[in-house]
């Protein structure tokens, strides 16, 4: 895969972050961590000043141009200097919309055989780009909004929840953050290979997210493991000011029963809750794991999640050629 950015207005767009309060997945040293040769920024101007922006990742398949989500990103989108209008529901609305109409023509402009854009759960319009062409499909996340009074929580999970950890604690199971990333990367991958899976990032992708975060302060591998000191379940995860995210987690196969994944959850939150607001399990369209998330009294929020190809033949051949 080759990367391919042109006019990326990162300088800009860094400015733009510095007075707007865009989440952590949009922020230029998450950018720089999960596409650091990839990444650049469509701008939207009004009179000189810059009132709205859309990061993107750009890379070249079969000779073609994409405009893709990152690894491990679950949303990038379109965000919106809301101070520079009145508080009026229709102004914010014109505003947000003259600024997607902008960056709709300059992602026009270049040629991507295929676009791809999730937005955060907090933005809700997606007409422009319906009148553009472009397909939605609404996707899901699952989160606790206030993790502010972690063992509160507790009352809203599902009676399986609390008999998962009533169960970690009487097989003596212990939380920790001491697993280093590396090591977290090795459980996740062999936990994976023992489901018969494989992982869907690259290693790289992963250790620069680690070294960036762990920098910065902003991520934690929880760790849960048995009297015998071994790891049986770990999540890793990454936060702002606003929320934490749930990035990654896994468990053992063999420890399924043990209550230590539903123990590594509780004590992400717990951790989290010194440092941020909310807590986002990511969300997942699998049944199983919408199922779990739910269970931990979460509320279900969707995102919009658009793609367009450049035709319909390109669509059939990129599809036949499992590009996409």
């Amino acid at each position: 895969m080759q990367t391919d950015v042109t006019d990326s207005n990162r300088d800009e767009y860094a400015a733009f972050c510095e007075r707007v309060p865009v989440p952590l997945f949009a922020r230029p040293y998450w950018l720089d961590a999960v596409c650091p040769d990839g990444w650049g920024a469509f701008i939207a101007r009004r009179g000189g000043q810059v009132v709205g922006a859309m990061p993107y990742h750009s890379v070249r398949r079969v000779g073609r141009r994409f405009m893709l989500q990152p690894e491990l990103t679950q949303f990038l989108g379109l965000y919106v200097d809301y101070s520079l209008t009145s508080d009026s529901h229709y102004r914010r609305r014109s505003l947000f919309r003259e600024c997607a109409a902008d960056i709709i023509g300059q992602i026009a402009g270049c040629h991507f055989a295929y676009a791809q854009i999730a937005f955060h759960h907090t933005c809700t319009d997606w007409l422009p780009f319906h009148w553009a062409g472009y397909r939605e499909t609404t996707r899901y996340t699952y989160l606790l909004p206030d993790i502010s009074s972690p063992d509160g929580l507790i009352a809203s999970f599902h009676p399986s929840k609390r008999a998962h950890l009533r169960a970690a604690a009487t097989g003596g199971l212990a939380a920790d953050t001491a697993m280093a990333a590396g090591d977290f990367l090795d459980f996740h991958s062999r936990c994976l290979s023992l489901k018969g899976a494989r992982p869907t990032y690259r290693r790289d992708t992963f250790e620069r997210i680690a070294s960036v975060m762990s920098g910065r302060g902003q991520c934690a591998v929880v760790a849960v493991r048995g009297r015998d000191g071994a790891v049986q379940s770990a999540v890793f995860v990454v936060w702002d000011d606003a929320s934490a995210y749930q990035l990654m987690s896994c468990t053992d196969p063999s420890s399924a029963s043990t209550g230590a994944s539903t123990l590594a959850v509780m004590e992400a939150i717990r951790h989290c809750s010194a440092h941020t607001r909310a807590y986002d399990f990511e969300g997942s369209m699998m049944r199983d794991v919408e199922y779990s998330y739910s269970k931990y009294g979460t509320v279900q929020r969707p995102y919009i999640y658009l793609e367009k190809f450049s035709s319909l033949a390109v669509e059939v051949g990129l599809r036949l050629l499992r590009k996409v």
